[in-house]
């Protein structure tokens, strides 16, 4: 008998799991230093890399619940076995990284990163429950939101450092400050070290909401129109212009994806345009700003900084095509292009997700990584016909990220918005 009561247990302790791990996935929460006496690496101090172990080690123990429902499908299983790889092959890349002599920890750090990664999103392909992690992102992302508002109405953090928070002010905002004639704004990062993170998180919860205000009927019709308008808001305040795109085609996806009428659509769009005008009244000298209309040197700065270290990551690709510098260490092999030059830089990773992936991981590298995303949009989109209310956002917001990362790293580079990405398309392909 409290065998079998422990056997009931795992089943709730394996989806206490996953929703733990999706919630840290919102925020910068770091453990230092790691607990159990682990490896002092940036991967094990984040509280999520540790949730995400426990869920693997709960579903082993469980007896990999769905595992047999999902490797039935060719494009599933084919999927898995990318993802295992490009995981495998990161790792091993830290062999002959650039860094293995210079900064001995980064490569084994951003390759364990993946690993953890990869086998966390085969447990979410074959246990998560989709609805409930869609729900569980939209009260994640509504905090949030409200965190963020906070920020930019005291244009400061809030000293929610345990929950990853930066601290940053007018004062220490760096290129975080927006300004517009004698108007200086700080762009609000809400748990995250970055605005534009924060946007991309905002983006994908914008469209969960969506979903659920287009398919609610009633009073639950109207608790979805005003979180849809909170995370929006907040998502503007960001001044992401990355987000603001992704979260344009992501909506157009989900649209496509959704099929139904106009007259369901109809309140949201009304809600999501009022929002926006509301913003655009309030905040015009700023939007030109952030779009490249006057002569602001930090925009001016932040377009000139991408096209060097796209430069860099082409040269870098040429001196290692086929196998990469190693996986963590292009923003130290950019450091030592700067040395070269007289930029006043300091190295940083590439701003698009697939010269990262290749300056990196090299011609192997890349091939997996597209190809992982590439079998992962296929099996949702053959999937959409069962449980599409719930597999469309899903898929909707792993696009909207694919999007993003044609300007911005972190969804290749850092480990709650990485994990969040291919989560999101690992739930979508679930049986």
């Amino acid at each position: 008998m409290p065998y079998a009561f422990k056997r009931d247990l795992r089943p709730i302790a394996l989806q206490t799991g996953i929703g733990l791990s999706f919630a840290l996935m919102a925020c910068w929460m770091r453990l230092i230093p790691p607990p159990f006496g682990a490896p002092d690496l940036n991967v094990t101090r984040f509280a999520l890399f540790w949730a995400m172990l426990a869920t693997i080690l709960v579903w082993l123990a469980s007896g990999a619940p769905g595992f047999a429902d999902f490797r039935r499908s060719r494009m599933r299983a084919l999927w898995a076995i990318t993802l295992l790889l490009l995981a495998i092959w990161a790792y091993a890349s830290q062999a002959w990284a650039f860094t293995r002599e210079i900064k001995p920890e980064a490569s084994p750090s951003a390759g364990l990163g993946w690993c953890i990664v990869a086998l966390f999103t085969l447990v979410v392909a074959c246990a998560a429950q989709r609805r409930i992690l869609i729900t569980l992102m939209l009260v994640a992302g509504s905090f949030v939101a409200l965190v963020t508002l906070v920020q930019v109405g005291q244009q400061s953090s809030l000293g929610l450092h345990t929950l990853g928070e930066f601290q940053a002010s007018l004062i220490t905002g760096g290129k975080s400050i927006l300004s517009a004639g004698d108007w200086h704004y700080l762009r609000p990062s809400g748990l995250y070290p970055h605005p534009n993170m924060l946007g991309g998180l905002l983006a994908i919860c914008t469209l969960f909401a969506s979903a659920r205000a287009v398919n609610a009927q009633g009073r639950a019709r109207l608790v979805y129109l005003g979180l849809l308008i909170l995370i929006l808001a907040a998502l503007l305040l960001t001044f992401s212009r990355s987000a603001w795109l992704g979260l344009a085609v992501g909506g157009l996806a989900l649209w496509l994806m959704l099929r139904l009428g106009w007259h369901r659509w109809l309140p949201v769009v009304l809600a999501g345009a009022v929002t926006g005008a509301i913003f655009f009244a309030a905040y015009s000298p700023l939007i030109a700003a952030r779009t490249g209309v006057g002569e602001e040197s930090v925009e001016l700065r932040s377009v000139s900084d991408r096209i060097v270290f796209t430069d860099f990551a082409l040269r870098a690709i040429r001196e290692q095509s086929l196998i990469g510098q190693g996986v963590g260490a292009f923003p130290w092999r950019s450091a030592d292009y700067i040395t070269e030059t007289f930029y006043d830089l300091l190295g940083d990773q590439v701003h698009q997700i697939f010269l990262a992936a290749w300056a990196e991981m090299g011609l192997v590298g890349l091939i997996l990584f597209g190809g992982g995303l590439l079998l992962g949009l296929a099996g949702g989109l053959r999937a959409l016909g069962q449980d599409r209310l719930e597999r469309a956002p899903l898929l909707a917001a792993a696009l909207a990220l694919i999007v993003i990362g044609q300007f911005d790293h972190y969804p290749y580079s850092q480990l709650p918005l990485m994990a969040l990405w291919w989560g999101c398309l690992a739930a979508a392909l679930r049986p």
